[in-house]
């Protein structure tokens, strides 16, 4: 008995010095982000602790400026541009390459998500030669079809994983009671994969929406995004404007985070709804 009741305070022990750590170490990664939040409301034009005082008046000039209000619309017309676009694209890729079987399979997904492991200047100088060869540079089309290059290996490794989590049994009983293939994919299918479709989504739109270095080479004044206003307004200026930018993507991230835990539990819902034998 003795030697048991030893075991169970050491695993509990074990266990309380595992959350602590955690917690610390939580900390340590969010304090720094969470320092923003205070500092936006700030009235000093410089960046001090402790607040001198409160106001919006950063808040209030990010949303009254015209070229803050530019950067806004471009960032989130390229961003729904590019997830409308690369989220079926890699859909399609996912879809086949999962159905596909070839010997040279492993290396076209390799291939295909080339972008998201070779260094991103490389890439962005790749897109910049071949963009100005045919006249996409410094517009809005070119712009788009980057994000939709740097979005799609994304895409790809996400929906490729909820298809390797669909129960195939289900699939081979709707076509062997006489449903089209269109059917099944519609009513089966899609359903069971739709959180990951969800998903891969919001990914094609934070990996737009987050870019910096591909509109710092493809993008004109014209097309000038939120981040690359960010990256002037820290080199630059160093103005606290950048402090309630921050703030506000900062909460849109918190916010994609919960999309994504909800698209999560949707999931396995869904999969519960269809018992498999």
């Amino acid at each position: 008995m003795a030697g048991h009741s030893e075991t169970l305070l050491i695993e509990r022990v074990s266990y309380a010095v595992l959350w602590v750590f955690c917690i610390l170490l939580f900390f340590f990664l969010v304090a720094p982000i969470l320092i923003i939040l205070p500092l936006s409301f700030s009235s000093s034009s410089f960046f001090s602790y402790p607040v001198p005082g409160w106001s919006l008046q950063w808040y209030d000039y990010f949303l009254s400026s015209p070229l803050w209000q530019k950067a806004i619309r471009n960032s989130f017309l390229v961003a729904i541009l590019t997830t409308a676009l690369a989220t079926p694209l890699g859909a399609i890729a996912a879809l086949g390459l999962q159905r596909s079987r070839f010997r040279f399979k492993q290396v076209i997904m390799g291939f295909m998500i080339a972008p998201m492991m070779v260094p991103i200047i490389i890439t962005a100088c790749g897109l910049y030669f071949f963009l100005a060869k045919i006249g996409l540079i410094n517009t809005l089309l070119g712009l788009v079809i980057s994000h939709v290059v740097l979005a799609i290996p994304f895409v790809i490794i996400i929906i490729s994983s909820a298809l390797s989590g669909l129960d195939r049994t289900l699939v081979r009983a709707a076509s062997g009671l006489g449903a089209k293939p269109w059917t099944v994919f519609y009513s089966i299918t899609v359903p069971l994969i739709l959180p990951g479709f969800v998903t891969a989504a919001v990914f094609a739109f934070i990996t737009s929406f987050d870019e910096v270095v591909i509109v710092t080479f493809i993008a004109g004044a014209d097309q000038s995004t939120m981040t690359r206003e960010l990256w002037k307004g820290i080199r630059e200026e160093l103005s606290p404007t950048v402090l309630s930018v921050s703030a506000i993507m900062v909460t849109i991230s918190f916010l994609v985070l919960a999309v994504i835990e909800l698209a999560r539990r949707k999931s396995s819902k869904m999969r519960n709804t269809f018992p498999t034998t």
